[in-house]
């Protein structure tokens, strides 16, 4: 399927309205109407809009997840001195390489994340939620996000890293102060911020590290400091930076997962009224929350070289922007795409991405919200929407509410 004439498309990421950030699937319909393949007039950049394609090209090779790469002109801002420590660091980052050396760096983190591994961790995290739950539960209402969806995640993630609960709240500011830097509408004041987080995060970590080396104990510090100490497997600047990684990855996305599902819940009262009289129907629900407005909308990469894809040609350094949230919304893989169906079979969403690149913590953060959302709905059974309606952040890439007003 060749592009179609460019007449009345335009590129959606060339002109992000507010109206877009709070809703972008009307956007994303027309674009698979009209062209789901879509060459962008004013970059060098593709933009894929089907679940075909999505899921076809997630799995690629011949596409970089290295938003670095020496040969791509779609980042030109990241090369600007002010963020070294920002693009230095995440161009060590697992998420950010290819092969071999993504493998590599994964495989020295992948059995801390295992299902079997991760199951094992069902009663710590049900202790933060209860913890979390006390609290709301003393006041009558909250703020389902900074109460609840914004603090499980960095208390788990941080436990397994091996940090301190009285650091839990700087991991918060410093994570939020990344996410600026993965979004279309990244700016010099985000990329400041982001850098400014990275330096202070590389700090904390190599102190971390070094007490590590004295006294290792159970948690991924001391297994990627071992790493380290082995001296092929990794180097300093890798055992840092990939600790930035988790932290970032193993909350940012959670958080999202968590507070969009519970909005999409109280939207459609029918399915969480299902969800509270069968409880075990939320490995499903957390399936379709994820499909139904996905925590990350779109993939970024680079090619490496001329490809031929459905009658075009992407040439090499061309930027291919996959919208997973678009790919969701697609009749053609979903009946009736635009419900929310917490029974739906055959799930196949890419909302953890695919291939090599396929979610590391995708187990982690499935077990989070079935545990989340089962125990709010247990300990609250008259849970339900407070205030007005909520906002999302100003983000297209990372989808997330900023507050969400709930009273029980």
């Amino acid at each position: 399927m060749s592009v179609p004439p460019q007449i009345a498309m335009i590129d959606p990421y060339d002109q992000l309205s507010d109206e877009f950030i709070q809703n972008p699937y009307p956007t994303y319909e027309k674009l698979r109407r009209g062209s789901p393949i879509f060459k962008s007039p004013s970059a060098a950049r593709w933009l894929f809009s089907s679940y075909a394609d999505v899921n076809t090209l997630v799995r690629d090779l011949r596409l970089s997840s290295s938003r670095f790469s020496a040969s791509s002109t779609a980042t030109a801002l990241m090369q600007d001195e002010r963020f070294g420590k920002l693009r230095n660091s995440q161009s060590n980052w697992m998420l950010m390489k290819d092969e071999p050396d993504h493998t590599r760096l994964r495989a020295l983190v992948n059995k801390a994340f295992t299902p079997a591994t991760v199951a094992g961790q069902r009663g710590h995290i049900e202790s933060i939620v209860n913890r979390l739950l006390d609290k709301m539960a003393e006041k009558g209402e909250a703020d389902f996000i900074a109460d609840y969806a914004y603090p499980l995640p960095v208390n788990v993630i941080a436990a397994m890293l091996g940090v301190p609960n009285e650091d839990h709240d700087k991991f918060s500011r410093w994570s939020r102060a990344l996410a600026g830097a993965f979004d279309v509408r990244m700016c010099p004041v985000r990329l400041g911020h982001a850098n400014d987080a990275t330096a202070d995060l590389a700090d904390y970590f190599r102190r971390m590290v070094e007490l590590r080396r004295k006294e290792p104990q159970d948690d991924l510090i001391s297994s990627l400091a071992a790493a380290e100490e082995e001296g092929s497997k990794l180097s300093t600047e890798e055992v840092l930076d990939n600790c930035i990684l988790l932290l970032f990855a193993g909350h940012e996305t959670t958080v999202n997962l968590i507070g969009n599902g519970m909005y999409a819940l109280f939207q459609h009262e029918d399915q969480l009224d299902k969800l509270k009289q069968k409880p075990a129907l939320v490995k499903g629900a957390v399936e379709e929350l994820l499909r139904y407005d996905s925590p990350v909308q779109y993939l970024k990469r680079i090619a490496l070289e001329d490809i031929e894809y459905a009658g075009n040609v992407i040439s090499k350094t061309e930027q291919v922007i996959l919208i997973i949230g678009s790919a969701h919304r697609d009749p053609m893989q979903f009946a009736d795409a635009d419900s929310l169906d917490i029974t739906r079979s055959d799930n196949k969403h890419v909302a953890l991405g695919g291939g090599i690149h396929y979610c590391l913590g995708a187990s982690l953060a499935r077990l989070e919200a079935e545990v989340a959302f089962n125990n709010i709905l247990s300990r609250f059974p008259n849970l339900q929407l407070g205030g007005d309606k909520p906002a999302y952040r100003d983000s297209a890439g990372l989808r997330g509410l900023i507050s969400l007003a709930v009273r029980f």
